[in-house]
């Protein structure tokens, strides 16, 4: 922080008061960031510059071209000091930390001294004192969208004060950013990265002290905690259980730990990975059908920690009951009755015979797709007594649906066209493909609502 005489100095050229002129400096994230700004030392989370004189020997000041370019009178943004920030969100680049020409640190105030060719003008905050080189022209570098998203969520919990994470836990600010560092300094122990084969480590090879790495192993590492905490806590969890990462390399050496994080690995790095009973899967299936509307077992994965995918194969994911496959046909009916776009009409009512001729002749996702209308209109199956009121059951009576299909609604969607398939896209007049039939299925699930039932289209015919 700069001395009494200076800031004085500021304000009365720039008119402005002293609570504005705090605004813009390091001390304001006081209670957000951290409880206090060391002002003669490191703080958490802030980039050291290393000041050397008027010299700087660290990248700790970082730049976005393009919002440089677009300021009426161009400045350095607070938060491109600190250690998280890695990206504009605005613009979706990744920040520079140094000139792109010479590769000199970014320090604005030597611009008019750092070298004889350079004339000080308005625009010599954008150059760099070295070379001369007008940063507003550096090539932006498109960021990845989901470290885009997670720094947003950081800035937005900077600015708020608090955020929630994804398991529905509140924290505070200071608590937010003091478990998050503890997170990666013990993600990069020497003993966590060699269980997880990891390249992400400073210049020493110990555990990674964020705000002394470079921008490139910043990156990397705000990748993973975008990941991690994407689902929290379940894929933490499963990477310490995947590999099998141990309590004392996560602590890392730290005393008081944010509760967040040393609860996680407290209980899940001492304890193994217990195998779980069959009531226990089961009730992470029911929690993932619940909040997701279908079963998905990377879903699943993601917010236990655990893999059930040999529950789910061997005892969840059975075939369902004539039961289950008629109430999945009466609620395409339901909305077969609301809807009133004709080609939705129209897609409805052939995806309810095309799903209801799968199951009675136990036919799979290819077979459907591979099905010519000689296939039916060559067949002996057929129920002189069709309906359409009470659900087929047998083979004459999914038959006598697909002649009346056949015959109303396929030539409807033909519009003339010629064309042998028997099941076809109301778009294309094409036959329909095996990935259009499994995502149709999938929606005709999920209207009907027993999607709790039938977890996959195996479960319809096998």
């Amino acid at each position: 922080m700069a001395p009494d005489f200076v800031k004085e100095a500021i304000i009365d050229v720039t008119g402005s008061t002293f609570a504005q002129f705090e605004k813009t400096t390091l001390k304001s994230l006081d209670g957000y960031l951290n409880e206090n700004t060391n002002l003669n030392g490191m703080n958490r989370w802030v980039l050291p510059v290393g000041i050397h004189n008027r010299k700087r020997k660290r990248h700790g000041l970082l730049f976005c071209p393009t919002c440089l370019s677009e300021d009426i009178s161009p400045y350095y943004r607070k938060q491109w000091r600190l250690a998280y920030s890695v990206v504009c969100v605005k613009h979706g680049n990744t920040l520079f930390d140094a000139c792109p020409k010479c590769g000199s640190v970014i320090a604005p105030h030597r611009t008019d001294m750092g070298s004889g060719n350079i004339v000080p003008d308005c625009d010599c905050i954008v150059q760099c004192w070295n070379c001369g080189f007008n940063l507003r022209k550096s090539n932006p570098v498109i960021a990845n969208a989901r470290l885009i998203n997670f720094q947003t969520v950081m800035d937005e919990t900077l600015s708020a004060g608090w955020v929630t994470l994804s398991d529905g836990t509140t924290l505070n600010s200071i608590l937010f950013f003091k478990g998050l560092r503890e997170l990666i300094t013990g993600l990069s122990t020497k003993e966590s990265r060699k269980r997880i084969k990891s390249n992400e480590r400073d210049e020493t090879g110990k555990s990674m002290v964020i705000e002394y790495c470079s921008l490139s192993a910043r990156v990397d590492m705000m990748k993973t905690c975008a990941h991690i905490l994407e689902v929290w806590p379940g894929r933490f969890i499963h990477l310490i259980h995947d590999k099998r990462l141990r309590y004392s390399d996560l602590k890392s050496g730290n005393r008081n730990l944010a509760y967040w994080y040393e609860k996680i690995i407290k209980i899940e790095s001492q304890s193994g990975n217990p195998p779980l009973s069959n009531s226990e899967k089961q009730s992470i299936v029911d929690y993932v059908e619940y909040n997701q509307g279908y079963y998905t077992n990377q879903y699943a994965t993601d917010i236990s920690g655990h893999d059930i995918s040999d529950f789910i194969g061997g005892y969840h994911q059975r075939k369902v009951d004539d039961n289950i496959y008629a109430e999945l046909l009466v609620g395409i009916d339901h909305k077969i009755a609301v809807t009133f776009d004709k080609q939705q009409r129209n897609d409805l009512i052939r995806d309810k015979i095309m799903f209801a001729y799968a199951r009675i002749f136990n036919l799979t996702l290819q077979k459907i797709s591979d099905m010519n209308i000689s296939d039916i209109l060559d067949c002996d199956e057929e129920n002189t007594d069709f309906d359409f009121v009470n659900i087929a059951m047998s083979k004459k009576a999914v038959t006598s649906w697909c002649r009346w299909y056949i015959k109303n609604i396929r030539s409807q969607i033909l519009a003339g066209r010629s064309n042998d398939a028997l099941f076809i896209s109301s778009q294309t007049r094409n036959r329909l493909k095996k990935s259009i039939i499994s995502k149709r299925f999938n929606r005709v699930v999920k209207l009907s609502g027993a999607e709790r039932y039938i977890h996959g289209y195996k479960c319809l015919i096998s």
